[in-house]
């Protein structure tokens, strides 16, 4: 799994298998921050070869969809908040977009809290500290 690879899956979930729209620019901010999310959830930072000069990717194949996912619904909200808007845009498409931004967005976070969930039952040792119970005698 590399920047390549990605940018490519998530350029094809959003129509625009030529990134005439979705430029690589704003596809790679996109990943980064799915990325980035995803190390918030699993409690690690994470590198995809090829992002930012990585020369390996530290993130497990098993992530893969939700990297995509949370790439394309970055790429929505980035979109949506103009930051890489461009004049092509119709006059009522703003309002879809951040609607479907919206969507791709709360599924995304459902993997994320899916993903934590299962790191925590898979993990060796508990991912939080033991809680000392006390008993009161009454």
């Amino acid at each position: 799994m590399n920047l390549t690879e990605i940018r490519t899956e998530v350029s094809l979930h959003l129509n625009d298998p030529s990134q005439l729209i979705w430029t690589e620019t704003l596809l790679d901010a996109a990943i980064r921050a799915a990325l980035e999310a995803l190390g918030r959830a699993l409690g690690g930072a994470f590198a995809l070869e090829g992002l930012d000069g990585a020369l390996e990717t530290t993130l497990d194949e098993s992530h893969r969809q939700v990297l995509v996912a949370g790439a394309v619904a970055h790429a929505l909200a980035l979109r949506v908040s103009g930051r890489f808007e461009d004049a092509r845009a119709g006059g009522d498409l703003p309002d879809r977009r951040a609607d479907w931004a919206g969507v791709q967005m709360a599924r995304f976070e459902k993997l994320l809290e899916l993903v934590r969930v299962q790191s925590h039952q898979t993990a060796e040792t508990a991912p939080y500290a033991p809680w000392d119970w006390e008993e009161e005698e009454g």
